[in-house]
């Protein structure tokens, strides 16, 4: 963009603003001609209004468009000048009239001046166009939909429709307007507006050159318009319940269809492209009946003869398209020797196309069926997240930030009464709050209102994010197609999409994001990395490695940069989830498995060292001040950054004796360093092995991160998944082509030394053995799976060799249609792997996006069911018959999924609160209203119920999801009887006192005590309260029990200290004889009594079948 521009002549800046006009003129006649034939009032103010959305877009566009008249050299300066003029101006406006000139206007205004300016410097014009056309289509389609007349009227039973109803209007309108736009910038090409230089668009020939180019998008904005005008002439909301009108989902692929009809016509397969177009009419009209409209009566009539007389009327239109197009009626019907136009623009633009698509798909999926049951909770009509309980402390902690603006460290009304610190790292939850908060000025509602938008939004955003740098890491490790498999790989994998969906506020899809990122920026490091020797001579002083990271900075800079960069990423990722550390963990294993190779081949590895060392380094420092943070304690916590310094300390000692002893026979080497490794291993052994310090389980479980305890015993997600689900998480397919190329990457790989090809193979190992061993991993596998699967499927299909098989297929004969369906056979003998690779892509997109969609779709909703219906009227009805009862070609078995269950749909999906929970954590934030919110009385349950019930149910919590105060929870939940429950109510706050008051009983509770108990019993209490873990604790317990000495039978004698009725242990030993739980005979220090009186037991007529005698 860095430019020089000479002075315009005369007549340059016309065709630049006829554009962002004529558009603009174009979307508001779109809007003003649907509310016309809508019949909505068009006063003056609804115009008026309209006209300022325009105004706020057209008039930046045109300034953009024309800086090529600002006398500046720089096209950088003249777009940063021009967005500061528009920002002032804005500003200046919206300080004049804040109710017309509003922070929407504001926005608007500076964002499309900007985009254009840039745009223009480039010479990007339609790309300008585009911008401008989804900007204002936008911003008028939200005005459109906000007017809608059957969305005003409406009961609060029916505000599920109402909202689909306002969101299919407006998404209908919004692609309408694109096209729109479309539509006009095409028609402008060539005349009032120059050709850009942007490769996506700079190739497309002129309207004059080819009238098929303004034929299709026009098509396209046919199509979308039939909803809008379709939903604009529905009565009432119940009718649009019905479904029986074509929505934006039928226009969208529609779009599709015209594209994939516009590809068949330029390469001159006028036979596909008629039975394309032909079938999709029929399905159509088909659609328009299963949907509720009439037909005639042939066509209208079920089983045999409805079916039949489809199957006629499709066999014989397809007939006369075969008939009509293979003699040339429809164009030319001689094969292309070269490539066509449509062809050679995909070859250039299919990577950036698909990649943008993917992650379009990966949004809409995973928020459309999830707005409206997350905007109306089952029973309560309140917002709802999914997730289980985890989202609402999220929510708190969000709430915390834009309230206080500062962090949530200490939480008072957790883990009641002591309270204890939000062990979270911050940034996720700060970018929701700064979300909510940006929402809020922008739309100017209140933050109550858009914390919820950011909280349910943001993380399906960040969900979708992932398909760019999968697709990325994907290319670089092997081509452009593979990256093109795995970002949608990625973007419909069910194991990532569940946790990932629209109201699923929680930081894994935040995580992986930049988990991915830190891969790929490590991955454009490798790319850079040599294996040349950095010092002609080596040293044993420590000091030799931090000399290679500088020489290594000067040598290598672009190594060192990226490797940074990657640092930095996981510091993101550290700052949003302490659990980053597996995966600088995953690169230092592969950083190890390369050194060891490069050992055996006498390679130096001081530069890998080096930017490894860069990567942990950077990782560590940036986010070490919140890990440090007093009261945190996190910077050596084993859960915290303590196992990221063993793998830093690791990385040092393994890059020092493969470096430093570079020169040394290979055997020497290894052998020193399996002593050095081994030594320090056997000393963090015999340190835990002598209670000194658990440095062996913190290597080994990732700071506990992989163990096991009884406690994880009671965590779902900690438990190994079904095996069926773990596969189905990724694909069946696409996991087992991804399991069986990571190991044909770790072998190429370590052959031909290519560290990132190692480092993928090793990835994928490691994270499916994680996603083995317990269900919560299975997400963190998700982008592995997609770029190893991506790589795989791409592999498969290079050695499936489509040019030898076009190549056979051509010299077979192509001349017609006829003789091209015929030269099929020959080259599928010759290369059946294309054939067969044809099966196998189109069993895994089909599988792949059967399971995306449904793990968007939440359980149990209505959606569910109109999807599975959807996809069961693809097939034509006449596959379904039962010919004479003995055979169909598919299931003929009736549809009825409410009778017998969902057939496609059902197993994956999020799931919202059920009516019975939301109405009860409604109640109970309704009670003690008056109370301050940490004086209300603390709620018990088990821990997983804990944060929804301090943030949904507005009350302190005993146990929580942290896993704080599950031994006082259980142990209530577990009482024998209300008096047990009360004793330790009663012990439990006092402990939470004491630990509020420096170990010491606070005036106030020691009062509450004195109204029940003496000052004897008050401060015995206190006594077995602090008793703790020490030679002396132990004797005070022993003080205050009585030993058993002998059992026979029911009988017991036992030794001891006995308490009196106030509680209190007596001085002396007393020996007394128990017989079923109750005193026999009186109290004795006389140990020959008290024998004697158990041994006449049996002969007083008690009976028993043993003796047990013990010493203890």
């Amino acid at each position: 963009m860095e430019t020089e521009i000479d002075a315009p002549q005369d007549g340059q800046f016309l065709p630049g603003i006829v554009t962002p006009i004529a558009i603009s003129i174009s979307l508001l006649g779109l809007l003003i001609a649907t509310s016309f034939a809508e019949g909505r009032d068009l006063g003056g103010e609804y115009i008026s209004a309209a006209f300022l959305i325009s105004l706020s877009a057209m008039l930046p566009a045109c300034a953009g468009r024309a800086t090529n008249l600002i006398p500046l050299n720089s096209g950088m300066i003249r777009a940063a000048s021009l967005s500061l003029v528009l920002v002032l101006l804005s500003l200046v406006a919206n300080w004049i009239d804040p109710s017309n000139f509003n922070h929407m206007f504001v926005a608007t205004f500076v964002t499309i001046g900007l985009v254009t300016s840039i745009l223009n410097e480039s010479e990007r014009f339609e790309e300008s166009a585009l911008f401008l056309s989804t900007i204002l289509g936008m911003r008028l389609a939200a005005f459109h939909a906000a007017h809608l007349g059957i969305a005003a009227s409406g009961s609060s039973a029916l505000v599920d429709i109402q909202r689909a109803s306002i969101g299919s209007a407006f998404f209908s309108f919004w692609l309408a307007s694109i096209s729109l736009g479309v539509v006009v910038m095409v028609l402008l090409r060539g005349t009032l507006e120059n050709r850009g230089k942007g490769s996506m668009f700079s190739s497309i020939p002129f309207v004059s050159e080819n009238r098929e180019v303004l034929a299709y998008p026009t098509l396209i904005f046919i199509g979308f318009l039939v909803p809008v005008i379709w939903v604009g002439q529905i009565s009432d909301l119940s009718e649009f319940s019905q479904g029986s009108h074509l929505g934006v989902v039928w226009a969208i692929f529609s779009s599709v269809i015209v594209l994939l009809f516009a590809f068949f016509r330029a390469e001159g397969w006028h036979v596909l492209s008629s039975m394309l177009a032909i079938n999709w009419v029929l399905y159509t009209i088909g659609h328009l009946h299963e949907i509720g409209n009439e037909l005639p009566s042939l066509f209208s009539e079920d089983g045999f003869i409805g079916s039949f007389t489809w199957f006629f009327l499709g066999f014989w239109l397809n007939f006369f398209a075969i008939f009509f197009a293979s003699r040339g009626a429809f164009g030319e019907v001689a094969p292309r020797r070269d490539r066509g136009g449509f062809r050679i623009w995909w070859e250039d633009n299919s990577y950036p196309v698909m990649v943008a698509i993917a992650f379009i798909v990966a949004l809409v999926v995973r928020t459309a069926w999830n707005v409206i049951p997350a905007m109306n909770a089952s029973g309560t009509g309140l917002w709802d997240m999914t997730g289980g309980s985890d989202p609402w402390y999220m929510k708190r902690v969000v709430d915390y930030v834009i309230a206080e603006r500062s962090h949530l460290i200490f939480d008072h009304d957790r883990a009641y009464p002591s309270g204890g610190i939000n062990p979270r790292p911050p940034l996720f939850s700060w970018s929701l709050a700064l979300g909510a908060l940006a929402l809020s000025w922008l739309l100017e509602i209140s933050p109550d209102q858009a914390v919820w938008w950011s909280m349910s939004a943001l993380p399906a955003i960040y969900g979708a994010l992932i398909v760019l740098p999968i697709a990325g890491i994907a290319t670089r490790a092997h081509s452009k197609r593979s990256g093109i498999f795995a970002a949608w790989l990625i973007a419909l994998m069910p194991g990532h999409m569940s946790r990932s969906t629209f109201a699923m506020s929680d930081h894994d899809s935040f995580a992986m994001l930049f988990l991915a990122i830190a891969f790929y920026f490590w991955m454009r490091a490798l790319e850079n990395l040599e294996h040349k020797q950095v010092f002609e001579k080596t040293s044993t002083n420590p000091l030799y490695i931090l000399a290679g990271m500088r020489d290594t900075w000067k040598r290598n800079p672009a190594l060192m940069a990226n490797a940074t960069m990657s640092g930095i990423a996981f510091s993101v990722m550290a700052l949003g989830w302490k659990g980053f550390v597996y995966g600088p963990g995953i690169l230092f294993l592969a950083y190890s498995f390369q050194v060891a190779v490069n050992i055996f081949r006498r390679k130096d590895s001081l530069q890998f060292t080096s930017a490894a060392l860069q990567m942990m380094i950077t990782s560590i420092i940036i986010p070490a001040p919140f890990y440090a943070w007093p009261g945190m304690n996190l910077l050596f916590a084993p859960s915290g950054m303590q196992p990221m310094f063993y793998i830093v300390g690791f990385t040092f000692a393994v890059g020092w004796v493969s470096s430093s002893f570079r020169d040394k026979p290979w055997l020497l080497v290894v052998m020193g360093g399996t002593a050095l490794f081994g030594s320090i291993l056997a000393m963090l052994f015999s340190l835990q092995y002598a209670d000194l310090y658990n440095g062996w389980d913190i290597l080994f479980t990732g700071g506990f991160y992989f163990s096991k305890n009884k406690i994880f015993g009671t965590i779902g997600e900690a438990q190994a998944p079904d095996r069926g689900v773990l596969f189905a998480s990724y694909g069946p397919i696409v996991a087992l082509i991804a399991i069986g190329c990571s190991f044909v990457l770790l072998w190429r790989g370590s052959r031909k030394s290519k560290s990132g090809l190692t480092l993928l193979g090793l990835w994928t190992i490691i994270a499916t053995y994680m996603a083995w061993t317990a269900g919560r991993f299975i997400i963190n596998a998700t982008p592995a799976m997609a770029v190893a699967g991506g790589i795989g499927i791409s592999m498969l299909w290079g050695s499936a060799n489509l040019s030898a098989f076009t190549k056979v297929w051509r010299n077979s004969g192509i001349g017609t249609p006829r003789s091209r369906f015929k030269s099929l056979w020959p080259a599928t003998k010759s290369r059946p792997g294309v054939p067969a690779m044809i099966m196998v892509l189109l069993l895994i997109s089909s599988q792949h996006a059967t399971y995306g969609v449904d793990s968007g779709i939440p359980r149990g909703e209505q959606s569910a069911y109109e999807v599975d219906q959807s996809i069961y009227e693809i097939a034509p009805d006449i596959l379904r018959q039962d010919f004479f009862n003995l055979f169909s070609l598919m299931n003929s078995k009736p549809y009825d999924p409410f009778e017998t269950g969902l057939w496609y749909m059902g197993t994956f999906g999020p799931s919202f609160n059920t009516q019975g929970w939301n109405e009860a954590y409604e109640w109970l934030s309704e009670q003690d209203n008056s109370t301050p919110f940490s004086q209300r009385p603390a709620f018990v349950s088990w821990w997983d119920y804990g944060f929804q019930a301090l943030s949904s149910g507005q009350h302190p919590t005993v146990a929580d999801n942290f896993q704080s105060g599950i031994p006082n929870s259980g142990a209530m939940l577990l009482s024998a009887g209300q008096e047990d429950t009360l004793s330790l109510f009663i012990a439990t706050l006092a402990l939470g006192d004491r630990n509020m008051n420096g170990g010491e009983m606070s005036p106030e509770f020691r009062s509450v005590l004195e109204s029940l108990m003496t000052g004897e019993q008050i401060d015995e209490f206190a006594d077995i309260l602090y008793n703790g873990d020490c030679d002396s604790c132990k004797q005070f317990a022993l003080d205050r029990t009585m030993a058993l000495r002998a059992v026979y039978g029911t009988t017991e004698l036992l030794h001891g200290h006995m308490l009196d009725d106030n509680g209190i242990p007596q001085a002396d030993e007393v020996w007394i004889v128990v017989k079923d739980g109750e005193n026999f005979g009186e109290p004795t220090s006389n140990e020959s009594s008290a024998k004697s009186l158990f041994d006449d037991i049996p002969r007083l007529g008690f009976h028993s079948s043993h003796l047990i005698l013990l010493d203890l």
